[in-house]
């Protein structure tokens, strides 16, 4: 026999299933061997309870109702690939409603989006009087506000700020962890996400897939942001403080210590190019701000060498610098061994 909780992409928790466990076996009569699928929130990777005692379906009911938070993840996105359906089913596994902010209106109809009633795609915000990252950051604060007030009438209670090269993803096994719910009670109005990143190849078919090693956020040097993301309570008083972070949320602030954010930036040549191709060129500080330079050389010489390589023609400098992202097989081992490099393989289970 198999029990699977309703697919509605409510986030459930390892902690109120032991609960439910615990519960059902101190009233049971009988033990089936039965599986029921679940989600943890905020731990968040699909898992599977194994050997739950079950009594009517009346109690699985009931925690369902306790278990039912509504959570949305926005997203700004320039420029679609195949791995942007990925992104959207797997994440529909795991919240209620996806906000897609296109920068081009006539990319609201795009094969690259699923057609699935859970997922709003809009013209984006169109600013472009701004240069570089403060115009992107710009687009993107205005789409989250936006997004703020789509919750409020959807009755969306938790939202979350992704790129489309960000998987939310937990390895929990078996550790107990808030739920939403949980979370709201205790006070909590943000919680924040710390993030690994990905280590590139030079091709794959489906970066999600096929991109499973991480650089430890805190013990490898990461060539591009390393201050996580967060999900902020939904009300009417919340705004964007940038794209990893919320103001204006009632409760206190809290780190995760189970989900994190997989970062999948510039997982292959073809993508890393492609990116600083679109980005052109940029300034080296933050919002244009020489108090706040960018302190990721990887990311300012990227910039130099595919500007320099596009008006060239020639890309061996662009292959060569990429080369240096690339971490050998026997590097590779011993980094795996201080747990320095970390392996997830978030889309194991999730049919895609």
């Amino acid at each position: 026999m198999r029990v699977v909780l309703p697919s509605r992409g409510f986030l459930a928790t390892a902690g109120l299933c032991s609960e439910l466990a615990n519960t059902v076996s101190a009233h049971s009569t009988c033990r089936l061997s039965s599986t029921i699928g679940v989600k943890d929130a905020v731990g968040l990777k699909p898992r599977i309870v194994t050997d739950v005692r079950i009594v009517t379906g009346k109690i699985i009911s009931a925690y369902w109702e306790k278990l039912c938070v509504k959570c949305a993840i926005t997203t700004t996105v320039g420029h679609y690939d195949c791995n942007f359906i990925t992104w959207c089913v797997y994440h529909l596994s795991l919240v209620d409603k996806l906000y897609i902010w296109v920068d081009d209106p006539k990319e609201v109809e795009n094969p690259c989006i699923p057609h699935d009633h859970r997922i709003n795609v809009s013209g984006g915000s169109q600013v472009r009087n701004d240069a570089g990252h403060r115009m992107l950051i710009r687009r993107q604060n205005e789409n989250v506000v936006r997004a703020v007030q789509m919750c409020i009438q959807d009755g969306i209670e938790w939202l979350m700020h992704l790129d489309s090269d960000e998987l939310l993803f937990s390895p929990m096994s078996g550790k107990v962890s808030p739920s939403w719910n949980a979370l709201a009670a205790a006070g909590v109005g943000q919680v924040t996400f710390a993030n690994h990143e990905v280590c590139p190849v030079w091709i794959a078919d489906n970066v999600f897939r096929d991109c499973i090693y991480f650089k430890a956020n805190g013990r490898m040097p990461f060539n591009f942001y390393g201050n996580g993301k967060s999900a902020a309570r939904v009300t009417n008083r919340i705004r964007p403080d940038g794209p990893h972070r919320f103001q204006g949320y009632d409760g206190r602030h809290m780190h995760s210590s189970e989900a994190v954010i997989l970062h999948y930036t510039c997982a292959t040549y073809d993508l890393w190019l492609r990116k600083y191709r679109i980005r052109g060129e940029f300034s080296n500080h933050w919002d244009d701000n020489k108090t706040y330079p960018i302190d990721m050389p990887f990311h300012l010489r990227s910039r130099d060498v595919c500007r320099a390589c596009c008006l060239s023609g020639n890309y061996e400098s662009a292959m060569s610098l990429f080369a240096t992202s690339i971490v050998s097989d026997e590097r590779r081992h011993a980094l795996l061994r201080c747990k320095a490099m970390l392996v997830f393989e978030p889309l194991r289970g999730v049919r895609v």
